[in-house]
C-alpha cells in the first residue's frame, strides 16, 4: 500500500473537525484524537500560527463564514451581561458552547477561503473553541468567555466582515 499525503487545506479541515468533535464530546477517546487533532494541525500549520493581513488588508469572507461568526458573536454578547456581573451559570455556559460548537462546524464545512486567509481562520477558530473548552468546565473563568471576546476582535481585526462593528445584538 502506497503512502500519500493529503494536501494541506484537506489535513487542516480534518484536523479542526476532530478538535471540534473532541471538545464538543469531552470523552477520553475525544481528548486523545483532540491531541491528535492538534498535533496534526500543528506539523501542518506551524508556519502560521499567528495571524496576518492579506497584504496590508483584511481578508475576504464568504456567506457562510459571515453567518457562522454572526451567531457566535450574537450567543456571546447574549451571555456577557451576566459573565460581567458574575452571575453566568453552568448551564448558560453549556448553551453558549453548543452554539460556538453548531457554528464551529457549519463554518467548517461551508466555509471556502483560499488557504492563506484559511490558515488565519484556524488560528482565530482554534482560539474560540480552546477557550469554548474552558468556558464549559468554569463558566466565571478569565480564560474563558474573554478570550473568545478577543478571539472576536481578532476576527474583525483580520477578516472583511461588512458591518461587523456597527451590528447589535438583536
Amino acid at each position: 500500500m502506497t503512502s500519500f499525503k493529503l494536501p494541506t487545506l484537506i489535513a487542516r479541515t480534518l484536523a479542526c473537525t476532530v478538535t471540534v468533535f473532541a471538545v464538543a464530546s469531552g470523552s477520553a477517546f475525544a481528548q486523545a484524537a483532540d491531541s491528535s487533532a492538534h498535533d496534526a494541525h500543528d506539523a501542518h500549520e506551524a508556519h502560521s500560527s499567528t495571524l496576518n493581513l492579506d497584504q496590508g488588508e483584511r481578508w475576504e469572507t464568504d456567506e457562510p463564514l459571515r453567518k457562522g461568526m454572526l451567531e457566535i458573536r450574537h450567543a456571546v454578547e447574549k451571555a456577557s451581561l451576566d459573565f460581567s456581573t458574575g452571575a453566568l451559570s453552568a448551564q448558560q455556559a453549556e448553551e453558549l458552547t453548543l452554539v460556538i460548537d453548531e457554528n464551529v462546524n457549519f463554518i467548517i464545512e461551508q466555509c471556502k477561503l483560499e488557504p492563506e486567509a484559511d490558515a488565519n481562520l484556524h488560528v482565530i477558530l482554534a482560539e474560540i473553541l480552546n477557550a469554548s473548552s474552558v468556558l464549559k468546565s468554569e463558566p466565571q473563568s478569565a480564560v474563558g468567555l474573554p478570550r473568545i471576546h478577543g478571539a472576536l476582535e481578532s476576527y474583525a481585526y483580520y477578516f472583511n466582515h461588512p458591518d461587523w462593528s456597527t451590528e447589535h445584538d438583536h
